[in-house]
């Protein structure tokens, strides 16, 4: 008998170690847990495409010639289409001459820039220099922003400008500017 006592006694005094053993660790923190929820919306790309360009035509020696923003026919036009209402960056770059066979021929920018299709109201008239020009501005509420933006200017040959065709290039750079 006295060995099934040991027996007993030796189970009684491991399980008694093992509980003060645990007793003697220290209690795990109580823990709290939040989520959330990470979303992102993408806008759709932005597309910019010329409609027409500037053509000042045929111009004259001496002769001033200038194309308005409002002249359906020969003012430059480009579209802007991209995410309603989202605000955006329009950088103009444009060049302070025409070049061609002769001296260079000065010209002098304007613009007009609208959510609507119309160069005569409710826009805004931009004041172009050589160079870099930028504004912002907001895409129309339409299903899909809109943008209209029109390109006009004045040129003046010298009294003695040789014949022949002058042109430049103009840029039109948009971007979205987040918000």
């Amino acid at each position: 008998m006295s060995r099934a006592v040991s027996r007993r006694t030796i189970a009684l005094l491991a399980s008694g170690a093992a509980c003060v053993a645990a007793a003697a660790l220290p209690a795990a923190a109580q823990g709290n847990t939040a989520t959330m929820n990470i979303t992102a919306t993408v806008y759709q790309p932005i597309t910019v495409t010329k409609v027409r360009d500037l053509a000042f035509g045929n111009v004259f020696p001496g002769v001033t010639k200038t194309v308005p923003v409002t002249d359906g026919t020969n003012a430059g036009k480009v579209t802007v289409a991209g995410q309603k209402q989202a605000n955006v960056q329009v950088r103009i770059s444009v060049p302070a001459s025409l070049t061609g066979p002769g001296s260079a021929i000065p010209v002098t920018w304007s613009g007009y820039v609208n959510t609507a299709d119309d160069a005569s109201s409710g826009g805004t008239l931009l004041a172009i220099t050589s160079g870099t020009f930028t504004t912002t501005t907001s895409l129309s509420a339409g299903t899909t922003g809109q943008l209209y933006l029109f390109i006009a200017g004045s040129i003046t040959p010298d009294a003695q400008q040789a014949a022949g065709a002058y042109s430049a290039t103009l840029s039109v750079d948009v971007t979205y500017t987040g918000t």
